[in-house]
């Protein structure tokens, strides 16, 4: 008997870890996660750019995801390859929303809520570098 609690307490003890761990709150960007996108500017530039998780921080006792932006492109003209650091964005999830920091107003701005459904908007501000934020909506297709 002994030697069979010796064996499924610590099973036991570590699954409760694991699911307690789960519960804490699902991280929409994990480790690793990156995207690209298609980039065209107004001179003729063509490109991508290039949003990595890089790391974690702590805001108003948030767990916050830090997002480095970097934007590779080739002038109109033809030269080559060029890359303009575009800044860190801060990013936190909870309730099926993910939350962003806005440098201008100093506080976090929906990003995405993942429990609208098709025909659903909500307002998501874009804040251009030192300027006030441009309200835009967002459409939710399906």
């Amino acid at each position: 008997m002994w030697r069979l609690l010796k064996i499924v307490f610590p099973v036991v003890f570590f699954l409760f870890l694991s699911i307690k761990g789960m519960s804490q709150g699902l991280n929409w960007c994990p480790q690793g996660a990156s995207w690209k996108y298609e980039y065209s500017g107004q001179q003729g530039e063509k490109g991508y750019v290039s949003i990595d998780y890089v790391g974690d921080t702590v805001i108003d006792g948030k767990t916050c995801q830090l997002l480095s932006r970097k934007r590779f492109y080739v002038p109109a003209e033809g030269s080559p390859l060029k890359v303009k650091k575009l800044g860190t964005t801060i990013t936190y999830y909870t309730d099926k929303v993910v939350y962003v920091w806005d440098d201008y107003n100093e506080d976090f701005d929906t990003l995405f809520f993942f429990s609208t459904h098709a025909g659903d908007r909500y307002p998501v501000a874009i804040a251009p570098v030192f300027s006030q934020p441009v309200l835009m909506r967002a459409d939710v297709q399906s």
